[in-house]
């Protein structure tokens, strides 16, 4: 139902589910202008980037999503480690939606309250955390709402699992009638690079919170500069899910940006970088995984995407 839902063609079920739902239909006008062509409905589209926003409400909570165009790009790095390689060339065919900001401690929250939902660090009672340069140790009864250090409400959602993610993504698209996923793996690179083909989408310092800048812990989604796609922390902050298991390469990788989940081991790719990563490690190509023994740490959260 969720292209006729949007579009109002079933009133009945519009009226029924308004009280969860609420999508936000809203040209901008302010300082710009309507921009020509055609839209879908519950885009907004501003004149500074030419583009197109999704704005949903689902109890009470505002998840505000990025339309990213088609195209293409180069995914992978000749210059980074020897898993980003081979650079090869990735179309994407259509559109979609991608989430500009990670999911906050408030939208994760709301989740948990409206399913009982346990995360699998709280239900292990441990997680993995590090304090300044000592290295990974377990640590008893860390979670997304106890971490090392005090989050607000509009810090991402840390200490998340793989499988955590996906519940939180079943959730929301039952909540919402679309389709709301982790991203692929070449989804997020090409959202992160942006248009760009260097190590970042811009000046690192000013897009990200990494080991240099952070204090050592998370901050507020959406502080730093985003990148020409208006997405924020797409480096740093925390690390953020794909749908693809990890791969020693990009030979046989898909090239029509779908996600690759055919593997010899259960190790989830994760993206991004985080508060207590180094630069280098918040690269738009690198490509990190984590293996089960791994699978919830303190700098690990979530970014969705929603699809047509």
């Amino acid at each position: 139902m969720g292209e006729n839902y949007l579009l109002g063609l079933a009133p009945t079920n519009w009226l029924r589910r308004l009280v969860l739902l609420q999508v936000i239909l809203l040209i901008i006008f302010s300082n710009s202008i309507q921009l020509p062509g055609k839209e879908t409905p519950g885009e907004e589209k501003t004149e500074k980037h030419n583009q197109a926003t999704l704005l949903l409400e689902v109890v009470g909570v505002s998840f505000e999503f990025v339309r990213i165009p088609a195209g293409e790009f180069l995914m992978g790095s000749e210059t980074g480690d020897s898993d980003e390689k081979p650079v090869h060339r990735v179309r994407i065919d259509e559109s979609f939606y991608m989430g500009r900001r990670e999911v906050t401690v408030r939208q994760f929250r709301a989740f948990i309250e409206a399913t009982g939902y346990q995360t699998d660090a709280e239900k292990e009672r441990w997680a993995w955390t590090r304090s300044g340069e000592r290295d990974w140790d377990p640590e008893a009864l860390i979670c997304w709402w106890n971490l090392p250090f005090k989050q607000s409400d509009d810090d991402p959602a840390s200490c998340i699992s793989w499988f955590d993610a996906m519940e939180f993504c079943r959730w929301l698209s039952s909540e919402t009638g679309m389709s709301i996923r982790l991203p692929s793996e070449a989804e997020w690179e090409y959202a992160c690079r942006a248009g760009t083909d260097g190590d970042f989408a811009g000046d690192v310092d000013k897009m990200a919170w990494h080991r240099a800048n952070s204090g050592h812990r998370t901050h507020p989604v959406g502080q730093k500069t985003p990148n020409a796609w208006g997405l924020y922390d797409m480096h740093g902050n925390v690390w953020e899910w794909c749908l693809d298991m990890w791969h020693s390469g990009y030979e046989s990788a898909p090239t029509d940006g779908s996600p690759w989940t055919e593997a010899k081991f259960f190790e989830p790719v994760m993206r991004g970088g985080t508060f207590i990563n180094p630069q280098w490690w918040l690269r738009s190509a690198n490509h990190m995984r984590n293996n089960p023994g791994n699978r919830f740490s303190y700098n690990q959260g979530i970014r969705i995407v929603r699809t047509r």
